[in-house]
């Protein structure tokens, strides 16, 4: 789930250099195409939605069709959808891929169908980043722990600054597999290049 974070403090916001990118998208302009259906892999369609590797098991000649609930067939740069895959078209694909390590992301074809049934676009790929990234400031994030000390759910997010050294450009929370993290470098990156419908919010960064 994409979570919108509260205003902090100028104290505790040192940098605003990640973003937490929405899957979504704009799903409010109706113009924009977006998908519902889910990748036909049982319970492994969550794989290249929570960062474990697909690249043995991901069907070949995958379909997935336009939601019908939107009537959108606008192309964009993200493609938005509600099962959380970061789904890229080539252009974009290929700058993340560029910038990330080789053993750190996976990216998988498919196909998407139109409302009748034809070819939509073949353009677009589900980019999963592999594996989290020890990256939270786990004091300064709001984290909800049940009772046997495992975490149940976080509030908000607040990046540890010297945790962020090596972090690629790309990743997932290691606590939270299914939230995307993306650099302002390569987000201002993918805009400059035209990518459009790339929505993200600025984490906080704490270095106290």
């Amino acid at each position: 789930m994409f979570h919108h974070r509260k205003a902090g403090t100028k104290a505790l916001v040192k940098s605003m250099g990640y973003l937490h990118i929405n899957t979504m998208g704009n799903n409010e302009d109706e113009d924009n195409a977006f998908i519902k259906k889910r990748l036909p892999m049982g319970l492994k369609a969550r794989y290249s939605s929570c960062g474990r590797s697909a690249a043995k098991i991901f069907p070949k000649d995958v379909k997935l069709p336009l939601c019908d609930d939107y009537s959108g067939v606008k192309k964009t740069g993200l493609l938005g959808n509600v099962n959380n895959y970061l789904i890229m078209n080539s252009k974009a694909t290929e700058m993340i891929v560029d910038a990330m390590p080789a053993d750190q992301i996976e990216v998988y074809s498919f196909t998407i169908l139109d409302r009748n049934g034809d070819i939509f676009s073949k353009d677009y790929k589900i980019v999963n980043p592999l594996g989290g990234f020890d990256c939270l400031h786990m004091t300064k994030s709001k984290i909800n722990h049940m009772d046997n000390g495992k975490i149940l759910s976080i509030d908000e997010y607040v990046l540890d600054e010297s945790k962020l050294k090596n972090a690629p450009p790309l990743f997932r929370i290691q606590e939270s597999l299914s939230e995307y993290v993306m650099s302002s470098k390569l987000f201002d990156a993918l805009l400059a290049a035209g990518v459009d419908n790339l929505h993200g919010t600025p984490f906080k960064v704490s270095g106290v």
